[in-house]
């Protein structure tokens, strides 16, 4: 939530709000609780990306590259609601309903906006940009693949999460239904 809070502040990389959202990103990476195999590997990937993608001595303000870089931040908030959800009793089945309507409101918000900017947008452009400004990374070439492969998983990983959110609201909605 509070990567959400901060994210509109978010002018220039290289910031100290930029570095305070980086660090909690990376936290996030360590929230392995009720965690399935997939989204531990997401984790594992998420930590990779973090740690080649910020240097807190890059100091540049381009507004695409803030948009982009925007964009990957947002996803990191997506999953609140759901997480909320493991503290609400199951009994209490309208409040993890309506959990679920906002995670699927904000998963496919800003979840179709990172997909639709990595592949059909210029994201890649901008996140080479980013890495060939970025003096931590020496290999350039490696991080430039390394990071079009690691996002490309993470955009695949949208599609199979959004269909399992939107069976998990069909059921819930079924369920309703033939209760009523």
């Amino acid at each position: 939530f509070l990567i959400f809070i901060l994210l509109p502040y978010l002018n220039h990389i290289g910031s100290n709000i930029h570095l305070i959202i980086h660090y909690l990103g990376l936290l996030k990476c360590f929230f392995l609780y009720d965690s399935s195999f997939i989204e531990i590997i997401h984790h594992l990937l998420q930590y990779y990306g973090f740690q080649m993608l910020f240097n807190s001595n890059i100091i540049c303000y381009n507004p695409d590259s803030i948009s982009v870089l925007k964009k990957l931040y947002y996803i990191l908030f997506t999953s609140i609601f759901n997480n909320i959800k493991i503290y609400v009793p199951k009994q209490n089945e309208k409040i993890r309903f309506l959990l679920d309507i906002c995670t699927f409101i904000f998963f496919f918000y800003y979840r179709i906006q990172f997909n639709y900017v990595i592949w059909f947008g210029d994201g890649f452009i901008h996140i080479n940009n980013y890495l060939l400004i970025n003096d931590n990374i020496k290999n350039k070439l490696l991080a430039i693949i390394s990071f079009k492969i690691l996002f490309n998983i993470f955009c695949l990983m949208n599609v199979y999460w959004g269909y399992k959110i939107l069976n998990i609201i069909k059921y819930k909605i079924m369920k309703s239904i033939k209760l009523n």
